[in-house]
């Protein structure tokens, strides 16, 4: 099977109730994917909110085995 990497560098759309703020620029180093359709998938996700992707980068991995660990998400609360 093989694996697909995707990074990419986004500028947020602007909330229309502050017109005058500068863009949000976001840069992600890496999202992997199993086939390129959900990579494309992905970036039409993306850009469903009026978002502008300013660059991508695919690539293919070759020799790609996944990890067979499982990540649990917590929440910490401070006072």
């Amino acid at each position: 099977m093989t694996y697909y990497k995707l990074q990419y560098k986004i500028e947020h759309a602007i909330d229309k109730r502050y017109p005058m703020s500068p863009p949000s620029i976001g840069t992600c180093l890496g999202v992997i994917f199993d086939s390129e359709e959900k990579v494309n998938g992905y970036l039409d996700l993306l850009v469903k909110d009026g978002s502008t992707i300013l660059e991508t980068n695919v690539i293919e991995l070759e020799n790609y085995q996944p990890r067979e660990r499982l990540v649990y998400a917590t929440t910490r609360s401070y006072e």
